[in-house]
């Protein structure tokens, strides 16, 4: 009996497709909704404007020659990571140098890399793991944090998402049969990897890894040609800045040149893992490109490059490694218990102070490293495509790789920020994985998966004692208010912060600071003074407790803290003038001078310095110590009238009257209209019996000022000789 012919119902040609789903919409309309919210309210804050002492404020002014025309950014290789660099200065060029406009469009990119998130975690698991990576993606803390930044960080999450998003692509496509057609994917996630590295340097290493990994994972002709096409694209991507520094700054630097540096702070003896202020090295972008250099060439015995300098920190790290081997290892565990931590390690800002110190929208953002490290690296394992392991693997090798690469040098939280949108990934896989199972009644693998979350999300938790930033914010936000007259708010944050900040003087010298450049003196002395209380032997501190006492007319309390700033500041010259001014200022002229002269004329930074220096020496009767350091004023400052007149001032004062007149010419042929030039130079001519020289001079000076006191007195003196 022939089979029935199926009825039209049940034709699957004439079956209604199955539904669209559009859930993924509401998705990225939240993600968006946050982000708005978020830039409404971290724009404009005061802490999140860019500083010249940060990171943010070199890569504004980076920006801002690349937005002016200056593509080259000459004459150093990039020590900054440039890809950022030349995105910030193409939104600059085209909105005025607007950082709301900057902030929005590494906003909008952020709901794009929620999106690749969505596709990605889609296409190795399902549509449920996609939903769910993407909810996580949207709702991280520390991305929507960082995509309000200005930093190359806000860039890491949709450049992390595209490289993992690519990658999927091609593997996809290299279906067996397939090898030539699915190349131009490979080359496209190559690009991706290369421009991931130009963002952040440490993950250069990512795309070789991942094609090293493709290829011996696979077992199907061709494979060799889709790892080079991989590494071609991301060549095609680095190349372009490697070559601009050779012919820029003559050197070959793959990238950047910092690299000596942050491997020296990860590494070195009494490293912790975090970064941590260099001795030598002043903590700031322009500080570390000249210091970095300047210790180099110092061990050299010659200037250093900029690839020389880093060589020479790599050598160090390596030999305090080599000392070491033992507690390097450990530092080495610890680098891994902090790259997978649920705590945040600050750096520049703090996660932590806006998402509990600010009414922000990150407070009920609480998706973080606490929950994505133990649900995705669940996930990454159980989730894992059973008919294409080899290629999850090799795409796994993406964010393998990059954690190493933390490990080898740093960790910092905004340094995660690429692992934690994988982490999101696996977490979706691990979540949906874990649902099937349950509606499947396979209870025992379910909960053999959320008790290994449960032990994992425990370790994660586990206190390492990294700093998450959040006292040193307060500081900045109580100095700020100081700085707005906001006093009475900067005092009562002060006080809920004093016992929880890990150093109280620096808080209370730092407000003390902030008040005395407000001209308010009493407070100043206050919060100074119990500065020194915190820390007895700072004599920083000390200084700047004499020199806010001395200013309050208070110069005998000022002697003690000034003494004790004279042995020990970071400015010892500094100490030493305001002890002479507090000296004479009680009328112990033997003892200003003692104090004066402990200041070497060479220490003067310009004229003007030398200029004060030789003054307070003059107003003290030492004419021989103000010669000296009018002597370096001429020295620094040849044109200076003022400071030709000063020195043969002191000349004459000495009786070395003839070298005083030579002086005082100078300082006339240089300014011919300085009235006190030409009546000192007329007293000097007078005294050495060139009465004319005297009188022809002193009447120059009366035309110029006909009233001017002393030009009259000795005219009338001459004129009864």
């Amino acid at each position: 009996m022939p089979p029935r012919r199926p009825t039209p119902s049940h034709d699957v040609a004439s079956a209604p497709p199955p539904p669209r789903d559009h859930r993924h919409w509401w998705i990225l309309a939240a993600a968006a909704l946050i982000r708005v919210v978020a830039l409404a309210q971290l724009s404009p804050h005061p802490l999140l404007q860019p500083s010249v002492t940060l990171d943010d404020g070199a890569y504004v002014a980076l920006a801002t020659r690349v937005a002016g025309g200056d593509l080259a950014l000459a004459p150093e290789p990039y020590y900054l990571a440039p890809f950022y660099t030349y995105l910030l200065g193409a939104v600059f060029a085209t909105s005025g140098g607007s950082l709301l406009a900057a902030r929005v469009v590494q906003a909008l990119l952020g709901v794009v890399a929620v999106w690749l998130v969505i596709d990605t975690a889609t296409a190795w698991f399902n549509r449920r793991a996609g939903l769910i990576a993407g909810a996580l993606a949207a709702t991280t803390g520390l991305l929507v944090f960082n995509e309000a930044l200005i930093l190359q960080s806000s860039l890491d999450p949709f450049l992390a998402a595209l490289a993992l998003w690519a990658a999927t692509r091609a593997f996809g496509a290299a279906a067996p049969g397939r090898e030539t057609a699915g190349l131009r994917w490979f080359v496209v996630a190559g690009a991706a990897l290369g421009m991931l590295s130009l963002n952040r340097p440490n993950a250069v290493v990512c795309a070789p890894a991942m094609a090293l990994a493709w290829w011996v994972g696979q077992r199907s002709h061709g494979a060799w040609r889709q790892s080079a096409a991989l590494l071609l694209g991301a060549v095609l991507m680095v190349a372009p800045a490697t070559l601009r520094n050779r012919i820029v700054a003559g050197e070959w630097v793959l990238l950047t040149s910092h690299g000596g540096l942050n491997f020296y702070i990860g590494n070195a003896s009494g490293a912790d893992g975090t970064w941590k202020a260099v001795p030598g090295i002043t903590p700031s972008i322009a500080g570390q490109v000249a210091d970095v250099r300047r210790l180099a060439s110092d061990a050299l015995g010659r200037p250093a490059t900029a690839r020389e300098a880093s060589d020479h920190f790599y050598g160090l790290a390596w030999r305090d490694i080599a000392a070491a081997p033992g507690a390097w290892l450990g530092l080495l565990a610890r680098k891994v218990a902090l790259t997978l931590s649920a705590h945040d390690a600050a750096l520049n800002h703090s996660f932590a102070y806006f998402a509990w110190d600010e009414a922000t929208i990150l407070r009920v953002l609480i998706v973080g490293p606490w929950l994505l490290v133990p649900l995705g690296l669940v996930g990454f394992v159980v989730a894992a495509p059973p008919a294409r392991r080899r290629s999850y693997a090799a795409w796994l090798a993406l964010p393998v790789v990059y954690a190493l690469t933390l490990v080898a040098f740093f960790v910092s939280s905004r340094y995660r920020l690429p692992l934690l949108v994988a982490l999101a990934i696996g977490a979706g896989g691990g979540l949906a994985w874990v649902g099937d199972r349950i509606r499947a009644a396979a209870w025992r693998a379910s909960a053999r998966a959320i008790l290994t979350c449960v032990a994992l999300g425990a370790l994660v938790q586990w206190p390492l004692g990294t700093d998450d930033g959040r006292m040193s914010e307060r500081m900045e936000r109580i100095v700020s208010w100081v700085r707005e007259g906001r006093v009475g708010e900067a005092e009562a944050l002060l006080a809920q912060t004093e016992s929880l900040h890990p150093d109280p003087a620096l808080l209370h010298y730092r407000v003390g600071i902030g008040l005395r450049e407000r001209h308010d003196l009493a407070g100043a002395v206050g919060h100074l003074a119990r500065a020194g209380q915190l820390a007895p032997g700072d004599a920083d501190v000390a200084l700047a407790l004499g020199e806010a006492l001395l200013a309050s007319g208070r110069a005998g309390e000022a002697i003690r803290p000034l003494t004790l700033a004279l042995h020990g500041a970071t400015a010892p010259n500094e100490a030493a003038y305001h002890l002479a001014h507090a000296h004479a200022q009680l009328g112990q002229a033997d003892a200003a001078r003692a104090a004066l002269a402990r200041i070497p004329p060479e220490a003067a930074v310009d004229a003007t310095q030398a200029g004060e220096l030789g003054q307070a020496a003059f107003r003290l009767g030492d004419a021989v110590l103000a010669e000296r350091h009018f002597v370096v004023a001429t020295r620094l400052s040849p044109s200076s009238a003022e400071a030709w007149e000063r020195l043969g001032v002191s000349l004459g004062a000495q009786g070395r009257r003839v070298e005083g007149i030579e002086a005082l010419r100078r300082a006339v042929s240089l300014d011919g209209t300085r009235v006190a030039s030409r009546v000192h130079l007329s007293l000097l001519y007078a005294r050495t019996g060139h009465r004319d020289a005297a009188i022809g001079e002193v009447e120059l000076a009366l035309r110029l000022a006909p009233d001017d006191p002393d030009a009259r007195r000795l005219m009338d003196e001459l004129s009864a000789r």
